[in-house]
Order: structure tokens, then sequence, then C-alpha cells
């Protein structure tokens, strides 16, 4: 049995995103859509069609309640690739580590931007 090792809750976090990541066999940055799933202040569970390998260092951009670009820099910690998975369009789930955790007030305001 595996144990939780997180330090902060997760949260429902619905909120559209773009994931940019370095792609190993085209060998240069490329963003994906994805859209959240849940956050806590120590990263993200997110959903893209990217195929990305764990550990490999990515952005995320999303736009806050005043259409402001906000940024959030982070690695791939965990993967999880559907049976399908060799299907080019298979959607994977992403864990992501953000680099730098929110603050509470950062999170309670992202929070808020989920229920739009």
């Amino acid at each position: 049995m595996s144990q939780d090792l997180r330090q902060h809750p997760r949260l429902p976090f619905r909120r559209q995103l773009t994931i940019l990541a370095k792609e190993p066999k085209l060998g240069k940055t490329i963003g994906y859509d994805a859209t959240g799933v849940n956050l806590s202040r120590g990263g993200i569970l997110l959903e893209s069609r990217a195929d990305f390998e764990t550990d490999t260092l990515c952005t995320l951009t999303f736009k806050d309640l005043q259409d402001q670009i906000n940024t959030r820099t982070g690695a791939i910690r965990r993967v999880e690739k559907p049976d399908n998975s060799n299907l080019p369009d298979a959607i994977r789930l992403y864990g992501i580590e953000f680099d730098e955790p929110f603050s509470e007030e950062q999170l309670n305001s992202m929070m808020a931007m989920s229920e739009v």
C-alpha cells in the first residue's frame, strides 16, 4: 500500500491552462491545452493530451479573473497514461510539483477563480 506523502491538502480545481515543456521526440518546447483536476499550495494535478515524461521541467499559464496571465513553473513528478496510451490523442494525468509553493492568500485567490 502506498503512503500519501503530500504536504498540502488538495482542492478541486477545474480550470483551463496551458502546459509548456520540452517535447523529447521533437527536441523543442511545445505548448498543450490542459485542464486542472486539483490544486494544492505545492502542486497541481492536470489532464492533457501532451506526451511528457516524469521529471520534465514545465511552465503552466492561465488567466485570472481580471484576465491577467499567471505563470507557474515546476517539474512533472507523476504521469498516468491510460491503457490506450499508444494512441496519439490519449489523455494523460500529470502531477506537477511547483518550484515555489503558493501562499495561503494566493491559493485562496486561485480557488475563487476555479468557481467561475
